[in-house]
């Protein structure tokens, strides 16, 4: 599997310039990526260019299935279309290998530092009969008593989803309960500060 993870920062540039078609151009040059792991994209946010960079990228990567965790969604008064405000992470799967996907909002205990809400994306990977689990989270960088509350919570779902392939079970699972993954492996890549 071939796998990029970028913390983008809303499209700023070394430069001070806000270029989404320069970042993807260059994503591009990594042929057959598998999975694209990105941090910090904005959706109409005046001081982050104002662009839906969320829309933007699957318009680019129209052969991905797009997983969204956005920290916050706030209206956008002067968008005309109602379309949020919104800051987070996205994972760009190859649509034939996105077995499951979930969102997470990481905790954000009371500190006396500046804050904003973080996130990760779970996606579950599907290559052959081996699942794989991945997290694309962007962890707080002011505080490292909220970081490190972060790091217990994304260790504690780990632990979860890899006890799971230790479960035996003859339940023919439908609906809702089909949903449950046993991942033999998980990987954490994203923004970790």
């Amino acid at each position: 599997m071939r796998m990029l993870t970028w913390n983008i920062q809303a499209s700023r540039g070394c430069d001070g310039r806000f270029d989404l078609p320069r970042i993807t151009d260059h994503i591009k040059q990594y042929d057959d990526l598998d999975v694209i792991c990105l941090q910090e994209l904005a959706r109409n946010i005046p001081d982050q260019n104002a662009n839906d960079q969320l829309s933007e990228m699957a318009q680019y990567f129209t052969e991905y299935t797009p997983v969204w965790a956005s920290g916050f969604s706030f209206p956008n008064l002067s968008d005309l279309d109602g379309t949020p405000s919104e800051f987070g992470n996205l994972t760009l799967v190859k649509k034939a290998i996105l077995r499951n996907s979930r969102t997470h909002i990481l905790p954000s205990p009371a500190v006396q530092d500046l804050q904003m809400s973080r996130t990760m994306v779970e996606t579950v990977i599907a290559q052959g009969d081996f699942h794989l689990t991945l997290f694309n989270a962007h962890l707080a960088f002011h505080s490292n008593v909220e970081r490190i509350e972060q790091i217990k919570a994304l260790t504690r779902l780990r632990d979860q989803i890899l006890s799971k392939t230790l479960l035996e079970t003859d339940i023919d699972s439908v609906g809702p309960y089909q949903y449950v993954d046993a991942s033999t492996a998980v990987i954490l890549c994203g923004d970790l500060n």
